[in-house]
């Protein structure tokens, strides 16, 4: 996800809260992340989070963006939290979490 094109970068304010604390997110890694979250309010709750234009990729899991004409756009994502499954669970999760304004679905 880290190389999708996007409207618009992630807030380096955003940026750098990913990138503090426990497995702290390179820069790479923290676009990867704000844009998977893009990715999958999409595919689960069906809402595109960007703005209208031409966009072009050749990775089938965007296509949807490519169908709509809607370029996924970091910057109006916001971090709130991380979860982490605890050690003794057998399956464990590391997950992000971010909010966007209405209007910018």
């Amino acid at each position: 996800d880290s190389r999708v094109p996007v409207a618009a970068p992630l807030h380096a304010k955003e940026e750098a809260r990913l990138a503090s604390g426990p497995g702290r997110a390179s820069t790479a890694r923290a676009r990867a992340i704000a844009l998977s979250a893009i990715r999958e309010t999409y595919e689960e709750a069906g809402l595109l989070i960007g703005r209208k234009g031409l966009f072009a990729t050749a990775r089938r899991d965007w296509q949807g963006f490519v169908d709509h004409g809607v370029t996924p756009s970091l910057d109006t994502l916001r971090f709130i939290a991380r979860a982490i499954t605890p050690p003794n669970r057998v399956r464990r999760f590391d997950t992000r979490f971010f909010s966007a304004w209405r209007d910018d679905v």
